[in-house]
């Protein structure tokens, strides 16, 4: 069941993508002409949200980081801590600034800076820390 919904996701944004080059936005500014539409009619199934959901054992993953980087590689230690307990993507850890840390909160404020952009809107969020 896994293998068929990776399939129809995968088969439903090759098309998205292909169909994307017959919009008129895009046939207005091309300088050839192109066939009919080949994807005129053509209905796409909506395979559901497309969130990723996490497998991994974050409290394993940051038990071997402790013994292994914690002494010798301080930084590389708590830039993973950090993600793994504020659930920041690594591009939203690097470019954290610190107003958008509430420490008497315990929040992180994933947002727009001058030096990100959220990949979404869905992606400014308030992360909350477990420390």
């Amino acid at each position: 069941m896994a293998q068929r919904k990776s399939a129809e996701r995968s088969s439903a944004s090759y098309l998205r993508c292909a169909r994307s080059l017959f919009t008129a936005e895009v046939l207005g500014v091309l300088k050839v002409k192109l066939p009919p539409n080949p994807f005129e009619g053509v209905k796409l199934k909506d395979p559901g949200p497309q969130r990723y959901h996490s497998e991994v054992n974050a409290e394993w993953l940051l038990a071997c980081a402790e013994r292994e980087l914690r002494a010798k590689h301080p930084q590389q230690y708590l830039a993973l801590f950090l993600c793994l307990w504020a659930a920041l993507r690594r591009k939203e850890a690097d470019l954290l600034m610190w107003e958008q840390i509430d420490f008497g909160q315990r929040q992180i404020h994933v947002r727009r800076t001058p030096y990100f952009e959220p990949k979404t809107e869905a992606s400014r969020r308030r992360a909350f820390s477990a420390c």
